[in-house]
């Protein structure tokens, strides 16, 4: 059976991923070595809620298909060199 505490709608998971990060961020204090690394992380965490929204606000189906895909591709970017 489902978890029906679960937040199953996009926009919020996007918020929500977004607000950990930052929270994650502001919580921890990293040498200097690695603030370019967190720039990243930042940006790329707050920016998928971003897409999520411009994606549904296309006018085709192949539009949001179009934007989905890149979503997909921005977590991969963050596991690069964190194996």
């Amino acid at each position: 059976m489902e978890n029906p505490d679960k937040v199953f709608d996009l926009k919020l998971r996007c918020y929500a991923f977004s607000k950990n990060v930052v929270l994650f961020i502001n919580n921890n204090d990293f040498n200097r070595v690695y603030h370019s690394v967190i720039d990243q992380l930042l940006r790329s965490a707050t920016s998928v809620g971003a897409n999520v929204i411009e994606g549904k606000s296309g006018n085709s189906k192949k539009s949001w298909l179009t934007v989905f895909q890149l979503l997909c591709v921005q977590p991969m970017k963050l596991n690069i060199g964190f194996v």
